[in-house]
């Protein structure tokens, strides 16, 4: 049986963030219910085309998977279960963000089989995430993460990003102190693409926002991460991830 890993895209957002220059749709109940409907019916296909293989790894990617309702994302993460020759340790990513995901919806992923979540913080700080699109503050998040954790019946990893506008070096350090210090499974740490179509480019380039870290700055934020995280025992997985 040959290994066979899969990604499942949810393309739906409630907002759309600035910088992102990704393939998604506005949240719509209507049309969240017919794609899940519609996935769970290529998974009966695909299955047929899976039955050499044993699926060791399944992510469930956008978009933003979290905005589905909280029963469409326990309809298709069982379905994946029901449908699929799975490992008996099969990894189950959902990926998301923490606006808008409320114990209703934990509580279903965790019901449908998810065992391990990634979630798009990015930064913290209220003021950088607002300017970006970003809806919680940082009290909120953090109440976020510690409900989630409190089941403990998943792995919890999060996304930051350096390179924002208002994104200092001071403020990058808090973040990656603040992800450190919750007791996650994973933090992951990229740096910013200013995509040219995004509205964040056009927004720099009309003045509406400042510019990020400049190449140097940047190039200290990355040192910070690998220098910060090494010395408080992580365990460095790749480039930019860490365990």
């Amino acid at each position: 049986m040959r290994p066979l890993g899969l990604y499942l895209h949810i393309p739906f957002c409630k907002a759309k963030c600035i910088y992102c220059d990704f393939y998604s749709l506005p949240r719509s109940e209507e049309k969240m219910d017919a794609y899940t409907e519609a996935l769970r019916h290529d998974l009966i296909h695909w299955a047929a085309e899976a039955k050499d293989c044993t699926v060791d790894t399944i992510y469930f990617g956008g978009g933003t998977p979290t905005a589905l309702e909280a029963s469409d994302i326990e309809r298709v993460i069982k379905a994946v279960r029901r449908y699929l020759p799975l490992a008996n340790d099969c990894e189950i990513t959902y990926e998301g963000r923490l606006s808008g995901f409320g114990t209703d919806k934990m509580e279903a992923a965790l019901a449908g089989g998810a065992n391990r979540f990634s979630l798009g913080v990015q930064s913290f700080d209220t003021k950088i995430r607002q300017a970006v699109g970003r809806r919680s503050d940082k009290e909120t998040l953090i109440r976020q993460l510690e409900k989630l954790m409190s089941y403990d019946q998943a792995a919890i990893v999060i996304d930051l990003i350096y390179g924002f506008p208002f994104q200092t070096l001071e403020t990058w350090k808090e973040d990656l102190r603040i992800g450190r210090e919750l007791n996650l499974d994973g933090i992951d740490c990229y740096q910013l693409r200013v995509f040219e179509k995004s509205p964040l480019y056009k927004y720099i380039q009309n003045g509406k926002l400042p510019p990020g870290p400049d190449h140097e700055l940047r190039a200290a934020m990355f040192q910070e991460a690998v220098q910060s995280m090494h010395e408080a025992g992580w365990k460095r997985l790749s480039i930019s991830h860490w365990a």
